[in-house]
């Protein structure tokens, strides 16, 4: 889980987006759905490079608690795949469809909490000298008797695409 506690809000711009990558995801015909889990789930289909620091792996993998999780940006930080290139465009395609949206201004003193397996987080572009600040928190690993009480992750996936999944997660890359 990720928290974000605004500190200062930005004077113009700055509204903070929300994404419920489940949603967005139910909404596809359910054979396309799978095989975009599928190909998005090859341990290449990505790479990450921040400050740093680089990271290669699948888009769509599964937590050690057994949730599926969606690693995703939409932005120069993240290169794809060639042999993923389609998918994920798609993906850009509906996640940017505002009926997955959810959208506002943080104000200072508001917090948020969010499931950041399952619910995409961004904001918009920030206007004037006065930027927004937030500070982070993650919560990473809950207490094993919480666990059952909480749904983390994309879901509902059946448990025979879940197992392909962790498959291709593993498999070698082409």
């Amino acid at each position: 889980m990720l928290i974000f506690h605004y500190i200062a809000g930005a004077k113009v711009g700055a509204n903070s987006v929300f994404i419920d990558i489940a949603k967005a995801l139910l909404d596809i015909e359910e054979e396309r759905r799978y095989e975009i889990l599928m190909n998005l789930a090859r341990p290449d289909a990505a790479a990450c490079s921040k400050k740093d620091m680089t990271h290669t792996g699948p888009i769509f993998y599964f937590s050690p608690t057994g949730s599926l999780v969606c690693r995703l940006r939409f932005d120069e930080v993240m290169q794809v795949h060639t042999e993923c290139r389609d998918d994920y465009e798609f993906l850009r395609e509906r996640f940017n469809d505002q009926r997955y949206a959810m959208e506002f201004r943080p104000r200072e003193g508001d917090i948020i909490v969010f499931d950041n397996w399952r619910v995409m987080h961004a904001r918009d572009e920030v206007y004037g000298m006065h930027v927004r600040r937030h500070w982070r928190a993650w919560v990473s690993t809950l207490k094993s008797t919480l666990l059952p009480n909480y749904y983390l992750g994309i879901r509902p996936i059946p448990l025979e695409i879940a197992a392909k999944i962790k498959v291709v997660n593993v498999s070698a890359s082409s």
